[in-house]
């Protein structure tokens, strides 16, 4: 979120095609169920930043629009081949 509290960035992963054809941006409410704060520090040139970000490893404490988050959930698709 910005200084001004008018601008903020989420990002999801783990989310399958449908959530985009879903989320309205700008416009969805997003609730946040159990969220963990942590605050990022990082080092350029011999300053310091730091940011606060909400941290939410679990998909089904988010709601978007009223609907879990897990509901959009992609799998993970594992490939594999042995060669002998």
């Amino acid at each position: 979120m910005d200084h001004d509290g008018k601008f903020f960035c989420l990002s999801f992963y783990n989310v399958g095609k449908t959530f985009l054809e879903t989320i309205k941006f700008s416009v969805s409410n997003v609730v946040i169920i159990e969220p963990n704060l942590k605050i990022f520090k990082f080092e350029i040139n011999n300053k310091i930043y730091e940011y606060p970000c909400i941290q939410v490893s679990n998909l089904s404490k988010v709601l978007i629009d009223g609907k879990y988050l897990m509901n959009f959930a992609s799998s993970a698709l594992v490939n594999s081949k042995f060669f002998n």
